[in-house]
C-alpha cells in the first residue's frame, strides 16, 4: 500500500446504527475541527446550507483533506450553494488521499456532469462503480454520460443495470440529470425502510444527496421488525435539498 502524507488509516467500528450525520461519528476530528464540524452538522440538518458550509470549510482547514466524511458534507453543501469550483478543488485533494472512497468519486461525477464534461463523469463514476456497483447514482451518471455521448451499448448496460438495482424499470428517482434534479437528505431513528409514492425505494436510511426529479412526492419511513411507519409529503425543488430527520418511535 502506498503511505501518503494527510491520509487517515481506515477502520472498522461496530456499534449502534447512526445517522449520516452523527454528533458520535468516529470519523470526526477531535479539537477546534471537530466543534467546527459539529456545528456545521447542526446547520446542515436545519438545511442552511449556505451557513453549514462556512464551519466544515473551517474545519477542513484545520482538520485537513483525510476525513471523508468531513470532505463530502463541504462538498455537497458547497454543490447546492453553487461553489462548484470549490467543491471541484476540495475533493480532487480528497481524493488523492484517499483514492479507494467511492463517494468522492460519485461527487466528482456529479460535478462533472453539471459541467457537460462526459468523458470525465465516466471516469469517476467508472471507479465507484468498481469499488461499490450497487449506488444507483453511479449507474444513472454514467447512463447519463453514455447518452450524452451517443454511446447506445453503455445506455442499455446501465438501464440494465438500474433494473436490477430497483428490480423494476427505473422509475422518477433519479431519472433526471442532476441540472434538473433536486435532493433529499433523510435520517431517522431507528433505521428505516424509505418508500416513494408507495413504491420501495430499495434503500435504507440514512440517505445524503439522493437525486430526486422535481415534483411532490409521498415519503414512508418503515422498520417492520419494530412495528414503525411514518408517512409525510414532500416537495422537491430543481437546485433544491430538503432535509428531514424522522423519530418513527414519536407520535405525530
Amino acid at each position: 500500500f502506498e503511505r501518503r502524507d494527510g491520509s487517515r488509516l481506515a477502520a472498522i467500528t461496530f456499534g449502534k446504527n447512526r445517522a449520516a450525520v452523527d454528533d458520535h461519528d468516529p470519523a470526526r476530528p477531535d479539537g477546534d475541527a471537530g466543534r467546527y464540524a459539529r456545528l456545521g452538522d447542526l446547520l446542515f440538518r436545519r438545511g442552511r446550507r449556505a451557513a453549514a458550509a462556512i464551519e466544515y470549510r473551517r474545519a477542513v482547514q484545520r482538520a485537513g483533506y483525510g476525513y471523508p466524511g468531513l470532505v463530502h458534507r463541504l462538498a455537497s453543501c458547497l454543490i447546492a450553494t453553487g461553489g462548484l469550483d470549490e467543491a471541484q478543488t476540495i475533493l480532487k485533494r480528497a481524493a488523492a488521499l484517499g483514492a479507494d472512497d467511492p463517494r468522492t468519486h460519485i461527487l466528482l461525477g456529479r460535478l462533472a456532469l453539471k459541467a457537460k464534461r462526459y468523458d470525465a463523469a465516466m471516469d469517476h463514476y467508472g471507479v465507484a462503480n468498481g469499488i461499490n456497483p450497487f449506488d444507483p447514482e453511479v449507474h444513472e451518471g454514467m447512463r447519463q454520460a453514455a447518452t450524452a455521448r451517443q454511446d447506445p451499448a453503455l445506455v442499455q448496460r446501465e438501464e440494465t443495470a438500474l433494473k436490477r438495482l430497483y428490480q423494476q424499470p427505473p422509475s422518477k428517482t433519479a431519472a433526471q440529470p442532476p441540472a434538473q434534479a433536486g435532493y433529499l437528505t433523510l435520517t431517522s431513528e431507528p433505521w428505516a425502510e424509505v418508500l416513494l409514492d408507495d413504491r420501495p425505494l430499495r434503500r435504507a436510511t440514512p440517505l445524503t444527496d439522493f437525486p430526486l426529479a422535481p415534483g411532490r412526492y409521498r415519503l414512508t419511513l418503515r422498520n417492520s421488525a419494530a412495528g414503525l411507519e411514518r408517512s409525510l409529503d414532500l416537495r422537491i425543488e430543481i437546485g433544491q435539498t430538503v432535509t428531514e430527520a424522522v423519530d418513527l418511535r414519536k407520535t405525530k
